[in-house]
């Protein structure tokens, strides 16, 4: 537990990727609103294999997006610019 004053502090985690975080607020990651955590469920330690999966994660999903947007715009762009000239 994390201890300022002689009181404990409040800890808050995003319900969708399971970051925890020390003030009320908003998710970094995903914009959720974050949620409190129970005493006897919060820990001093972080879970780094979870968060690294998550990361893991978003970075495939990122670029595959960004695969499917890229390869038709490089497919139509020598039709472009043929047409243009």
């Amino acid at each position: 537990m994390f201890v300022y004053g002689g009181s404990k502090m409040a800890r808050y985690k995003c319900p969708k990727c399971k970051m925890e975080y020390d003030a009320p607020g908003k998710c970094d990651m995903c914009n959720v609103t974050l949620e409190k955590i129970e005493e006897k469920e919060a820990h001093i330690h972080h879970d780094h294999v979870d968060h690294h999966r998550q990361m893991v994660r978003d970075f495939k999903k990122r670029f595959i997006i960004s695969a499917l947007v890229t390869i038709p715009i490089l497919l139509l762009s020598p039709s472009l610019s043929t047409t243009v000239i």
